[in-house]
């Protein structure tokens, strides 16, 4: 059987209870924050970020934007030596369908990953004809990013389109440009 309580043993117990129970509490708290905080000073540390620039992780460049970040295969120093057209910006993308022609998975891939957070749509197609693929045929009349390999690197307009010419460092120049880092 159980002794009968009174009413200040049962105060006593409750008061006790609530105590342990905002002790604990308080060490969670402030462990939870001390353990971010050290996150924190662990990742600029290891990763040599400074402000919101680019900075190299040991296998990409990480590219700041919107508390996030994109991944590319070039520098900032080296997608400086491409020539980049002035008027490309994010704007030109924001609230668009983009359309994409490229015969490279991987340009199309590290095109899509950027230029989604922007645009509403970004749907692979064709620049002109295409009779051997079953996609869209576009011009420049669309909003179009046309990407052709070569030895020369350039990225510039024509109507809607952005053309780019060149390698992964031609298409990272235009990434660094339109995420306003150029």
């Amino acid at each position: 059987m159980r002794q009968i309580e009174t009413a200040d043993i049962r105060e006593a117990q409750r008061k006790r209870r609530q105590l342990i129970l905002s002790v604990f509490m308080i060490v969670i708290l402030l462990g939870s924050t001390a353990g971010y905080a050290i996150s924190l000073i662990g990742d600029n540390s290891s990763t040599g970020t400074v402000g919101n620039e680019p900075y190299f992780d040991g296998s990409s460049w990480i590219v700041p934007y919107g508390g996030g970040g994109f991944r590319l295969a070039s520098s900032p120093d080296e997608a400086r030596t491409v020539s980049v057209s002035e008027d490309i910006t994010s704007a030109r993308f924001q609230g668009a369908t983009v359309y994409l022609s490229s015969e490279s998975d991987a340009i199309s891939q590290t095109l899509t990953s950027v230029l989604s957070v922007f645009a509403t749509r970004v749907q692979k197609a064709c620049y002109g004809s295409c009779e051997d693929q079953d996609l869209p045929e576009k011009g420049c009349q669309d909003n179009v990013i046309l990407w052709k390999p070569g030895e020369q690197r350039a990225v510039y307009t024509n109507q809607s389109c952005v053309i780019i010419e060149g390698d992964i460092v031609a298409v990272d120049a235009f990434l660094y440009r339109m995420l306003g880092y150029r």
